[in-house]
């Protein structure tokens, strides 16, 4: 298998250490692999802190932007009329 070194990055789950103080870091091929804080995982935030806060907050926030733009093209829309068959 080829590592992309410039791409790969790893994540800390539940540490008690800051970013960028991992012990001797993680290495490849004598390339040191870079850590982040957080990355996203189909679509969703994954965080050291392995808490779904940041998910909610993520899934929250997609949807009020797709409540919003509902509210803009249907319910504030006054040519949109409801057709009644009684």
């Amino acid at each position: 298998m080829e590592v992309n070194t410039r791409k790969t990055k790893f994540l800390c789950l539940n540490t008690s250490h800051a970013l960028g103080t991992t012990p001797n870091g993680i290495k490849v091929q004598g390339l040191k692999i870079d850590e982040v804080d957080e990355f996203s995982y189909l679509g969703a935030p994954v965080t050291r802190e392995v808490s779904l806060d940041a998910k909610i907050n993520h899934g929250m926030g997609k949807a009020s932007s797709a409540f919003f733009r509902l509210k803009q093209r249907v319910f504030q829309n006054r040519e949109l009329r409801t057709r009644k068959e009684w």
